[in-house]
């Protein structure tokens, strides 16, 4: 796993490297058939549980680092990614995995499920993926205290309900109308809640996220 994850420093994080991208799909792909390998042989259920938690990992890695919606990010992506990196969020949403994550971390791999999505011409399915995504993150704040909607909810209900209203306006007509309203709600809360210190990265790097999905898939020329 250590080697893997290096890997995935070195080919993704770290930029400039050409074609990190493709490198890191194939580093990707031989640490989940590694993975894959042992969890088949594990019979211990402590070890079974560990292998489980890097096969998420390492599959929810690939995706997101496939998925074209990070600022500052100006890799050019390609069909094949996005191909790739749906593969790899449907892997974290498969019978293997149900029942055996939390709220928030589902959450995230119905997200980037819905970014590939989105990313392949599929509004309508993306809209569905982060539909549920919306779902399980309200479930992760009521579990935490925090309102399920709303401007006081969590900064990561708050994301999804951006991304709801991108692959609605995506989808055009009344539907788009609704959509960019909804963004620009979300992004009005984003805003409010960048003001907290605590608060101020997470947020402002969600909204750094909007702008750059909404301007790819919504034709606006900047920040909505």
């Amino acid at each position: 796993m250590i080697l893997y994850t290096l890997g995935r420093q070195a080919l993704v994080l770290e930029p400039g490297v050409p074609s990190g991208l493709d490198a890191a799909v194939a580093v990707a792909d031989a640490g989940i058939s590694e993975v894959e390998e042992y969890l088949e042989e594990a019979g211990d259920a402590v070890e079974r549980q560990n292998l489980m938690r890097a096969l998420h990992m390492l599959n929810f890695n690939l995706a997101a680092d496939l998925a074209d919606c990070w600022p500052d990010d100006e890799v050019p992506r390609e069909q094949r990614h996005f191909e790739r990196g749906l593969r790899a969020a449907e892997s974290l949403l498969g019978p293997l995995f149900q029942g055996a994550v939390a709220p928030d971390v589902l959450a995230n791999d119905h997200w980037v499920k819905g970014m590939h999505l989105l990313c392949l011409g599929r509004p309508e399915e993306a809209f569905r993926a982060w539909t549920d995504a919306a779902a399980c993150a309200a479930e992760a704040a009521t579990r935490a205290g925090l309102p399920a909607t709303g401007p006081d909810s969590s900064l990561q209900f708050l994301l999804l309900s951006g991304y709801l209203g991108i692959a609605l306006a995506a989808r055009g007509g009344q539907e788009g109308k609704v959509g960019r309203t909804l963004l620009t709600t979300a992004l009005g809360y984003l805003r409010q809640r960048r003001r907290r210190p605590e608060e101020a990265a997470e947020a402002g790097y969600f909204i750094g996220q909007l702008e750059k999905v909404s301007a790819k898939h919504m034709g606006s020329p900047g920040p909505v």
